[in-house]
């Protein structure tokens, strides 16, 4: 039988008041002379050696009641077996963080990252719950909780040892911050899951490069009773690491170009030397002369590689020989693309009219790097046209192929010049609500403006937001149709809309309410127009080109992949991305160069970071404590099911009245033995 409140057992001790009671006998207070005692001499009393107790089963009934109130409220209960201690009760909680980054590539590490992982399957208990997290700069459960608990005991450690065997590290950068988060996500999803608390624990295996972010980590909530073990991996070489990192194109005075490349020394206080190749990555072949390097004393060396026009054209590849850690040693680079966009300009005046809207489109288009516009001023829209301008009426012919162009996913967009424009606006439409009105003002000043659309969107900077200074003295008032798929996107000063944009189809429609001529407006004339008119052929293109060359890391392969569908890279290498137009372009992904910074972490960077390190002793009594308050727990559910306290009560009310008959019955004994 076990207490909850054993205190008060000292109740027990009250025992002893009864007993002393039963044995004082009471003395006569006055003392009575007779005549004939008192010519007797005094003697000393006699004092006996036992007394002997009266009624006896009144005072075993008194004492009785006292210890049966002390038993009750000492709150007793029988445990549910004899070994119903809470340690059985108690798990680990353990998480799992193994580094999958690319620096954990290097030789040695693999082996001793096997050597840990084994140690700790085995140490397990079949109580303890497991998850194993993989991460790099995303994370994957490698072993759930599930599968260990399902596993036989006898073979848990071999079935989770060939797993980890078969995880092999990525080339994508590592962030210990991101992991940490998600195993205490996990930590918290395991005890929501079970009635049965534990003590947490995350195990981060890593080789703790310097290159891992961490910077997340002190902003982490840690929960209570959760510790970290780190355990730290060292690669079999000790010579500095280096490794490669673009920085671009340097264009020269002769026609070449010079590749900007940075080598990194993981360790700079050590002299490193290695040889720099250029390759084309088509063929191998050896592009120019190699560059022997000597590196001493800093740790980012920069390096100009000299290459023709020709050259760079190509797909390459930058190679280092003479260093031991490989996974770093090779960067390909994807030569320049410059997208190709062609607009038609359907306008009745010439581009060499300086006097209306063409010339002044022709001559912004023309200083246009990317995307590279070709304007086409045939007098019919060409089909292979992505994007048309319009600033005159057109045939029935033209609206039949402008809407079959626009329903595919292209863009026009047309200015408006006289009220004729209405049947025009119609007909590519499809909508009758369309009308155009001469406005009532002559000169108009833009108003609102939505800088949160991609056209206007470079002007949302408060430094180039001021559009109120732009006139428009030919402008027109237009009435369109309301729906969901039209909206305006500038007005003029009084209300009336300067842009609509609609949908037609899957392409998309604007309409400027003026001409871009200079006598009807100073558009074209301002330093909004080419900025503008950029976003235009940008949006027209289907936005802005990502970049030839980018990073290897879970984001960008997000980013790029709509692109390079329905290949999905695996590695850092050379991508080729086929165009609708019969054309492709080379997609290169570069190993993240903080990876290459692969000296391990100092232990005063890693000690600023405040985590709760737990050494044994006090792991150790923290789980002492869960330990103590799963028992309390557990007796107390256990007492307040049985509830023994009760039954006692209602036996001291039974003895209670028992006493009070005794009590009477002695009072009566004594008084007839009296009379």
């Amino acid at each position: 039988m076990s207490f909850l409140a054993p205190l008060f057992l000292a109740g027990l001790a009250l025992v002893a008041g009864p007993i002393i009671f039963h044995l004082i006998r009471q003395a006569p207070r006055n003392r009575i002379v007779f005549s004939s005692t008192e010519l007797l001499d005094a003697s000393e009393p006699k004092t006996e050696k036992s007394r002997r107790i009266q009624n006896p089963w009144l005072l075993l009934i008194r004492c009785l009641i006292l210890a049966l109130l002390a038993f009750a409220f000492a709150r007793p209960f029988i445990p549910d077996s004899p070994s119903g201690s809470a340690n059985a009760a108690v798990q680990r909680d353990i998480v799992i963080l193994i580094d999958q980054s690319a620096s954990m590539q290097r030789d040695g590490i693999n082996a001793a990252l096997l050597t840990e992982t084994n140690k700790l399957f085995e140490s397990f208990t079949s109580q303890d719950r497991l998850s194993v997290i993989g991460f790099s700069d995303t994370t994957q459960k490698i072993i759930a909780p599930e599968q260990w608990s399902i596993w036989p005991e006898d073979q848990r450690s071999s079935y989770a040892a060939r797993i980890i065997r078969d995880n092999k590290p990525t080339d994508l950068p590592g962030q210990i911050d991101l992991a940490i988060e998600a195993a205490i996500a996990e930590v918290e999803s395991q005890r929501e899951s079970s009635s049965t608390h534990g003590f947490a624990e995350i195990i981060l295996i890593s080789d703790f490069a310097q290159g891992t972010s961490l910077s997340q980590i002190p902003g982490i909530e840690w929960p209570n009773e959760l510790s970290l073990t780190r355990i730290q991996l060292s690669p079999t070489s000790t010579v500095p690491n280096l490794g490669l990192r673009w920085l671009g194109w340097d264009e020269t005075e002769d026609e070449k170009s010079n590749a900007r490349l940075s080598i990194s020394s993981s360790i700079p206080e050590l002299s490193a030397s290695a040889n720099l190749s250029l390759l084309d990555a088509e063929t191998g072949e050896t592009i120019g002369e190699s560059l022997q390097l000597i590196l001493e004393g800093k740790s980012e060396h920069f390096v100009s590689f000299p290459v023709d026009a020709a050259t760079q054209a190509r797909p390459l590849r930058f190679q280092i020989k003479g260093d031991l850690d490989s996974f770093d040693n090779t960067l390909h680079i994807a030569p320049p693309y410059i997208p190709q966009l062609l607009i038609a300009l359907l306008s009745q005046h010439e581009t060499s009219d300086t006097q209306h809207s063409p010339y002044f489109i022709q001559k912004a288009f023309a200083g246009f790097d990317s995307p590279r516009i070709t304007l086409t001023t045939d007098t019919a829209p060409p089909s292979e046209s992505e994007a048309f301008i319009i600033d005159r009426h057109l045939t029935s012919n033209e609206f039949a192929t402008l809407r079959q162009e626009l329903s595919k996913g292209k863009t026009a967009l047309v200015l408006v010049s006289d009220s004729g424009f209405s049947n025009t606006l119609r007909s590519i439409t499809g909508e009758v609500a369309w009308l155009v009105q001469n406005a009532s003002s002559r000169d108009l000043l833009i108003g609102d403006v939505d800088f949160t659309h991609s056209l206007f969107a470079p002007f949302a900077d408060p430094r180039f937001s001021n559009f109120a200074s732009i006139h428009t003295w030919d402008g027109f008032e237009i009435t369109y149709p309301e729906s969901e798929s039209t909206r305006v996107l500038a007005r003029f000063d009084n209300g009336s809309p300067l842009l609509i944009e609609t949908r037609v189809g899957e392409g998309t429609l604007f309409v400027w309410a003026s001409s871009w001529a200079p006598q009807a407006s100073q558009w074209s004339l301002s330093s909004k127009f080419i900025p503008f008119l950029h976003r235009l052929a940008l949006f027209s293109s289907g936005g802005p080109s990502l970049p030839s060359n980018t990073s290897f890391t879970s984001a960008n392969i997000a980013a790029y992949q709509s692109l390079i569908s329905p290949t999905i890279p695996r590695t850092p290498g050379l991508y080729r991305v086929p165009s609708s137009a019969g054309e492709s372009r080379w997609i290169a992904f570069h190993l993240p160069p903080e990876e290459s910074r692969t000296q391990a972490l100092l232990q005063d960077d890693w000690d600023r970071l405040g985590l709760p390190e737990f050494d044994e002793a006090t792991r150790s009594a923290q789980i002492a404590s869960i330990t103590a308050a799963l028992q309390r727990e557990t007796d107390n559910q256990t007492e307040q099911r049985q509830q023994i306290w009760k039954w006692l009560l209602w036996l001291l009310l039974a003895l209670l009245a028992t006493e009070s008959l005794v009590a009477i019955l002695v009072n009566r004994r004594r008084e007839l033995a009296a009379s």
